[in-house]
């Protein structure tokens, strides 16, 4: 799970393109993540088991998506929108001719500092009211 995540992180936090040896490269050590550095044998993290399979070519279905009965906020973190999690944000928003909401800090910035990457989860928060017009 560590260097398999170490390297999941470092693929989500790249911004740009990814060169071309991308996948041969190795990854980040993973205790600079706070993850475990030792291979537990365990394959069945959902992040990295079958979704990271599937996920990649899961295709949005945009006409549905602009038909649907509801309001659809697609957001991205102020930090992250130039990374991989934000770019995809800000393309699904555009094909959908929607703003992009921004949130404060980052992809995971309604964590505390629990997992490493502290975010602003109370800022986070009252940007989700406003958002969903609560505030």
């Amino acid at each position: 799970m560590g260097p398999a995540m170490a390297k999941f992180i470092a693929l989500t936090s790249h911004s740009g393109e990814l060169p071309p040896d991308w996948t041969e490269r190795p990854a980040p050590d993973p205790a600079l993540f706070g993850l475990p550095t030792a291979d537990a044998g365990s394959r069945d993290d959902p992040l990295l088991g079958t979704a990271m399979l599937t996920v990649p070519t899961y295709e949005l279905d945009f006409d549905a998506l602009a038909a649907a009965p509801t309001t659809i906020h697609i957001a991205a973190g102020t930090e992250s929108q130039e990374l991989m999690p934000g770019r995809a944000a800000r393309a699904v928003a555009d094909r959908l001719g929607t703003e992009l909401a921004m949130f404060p800090s980052h992809h995971g910035g309604f964590l505390g500092d629990e997992y490493g990457m502290p975010g602003q989860p109370a800022a986070f928060a009252e940007k989700l009211k406003e958002l969903l017009g609560r505030g």
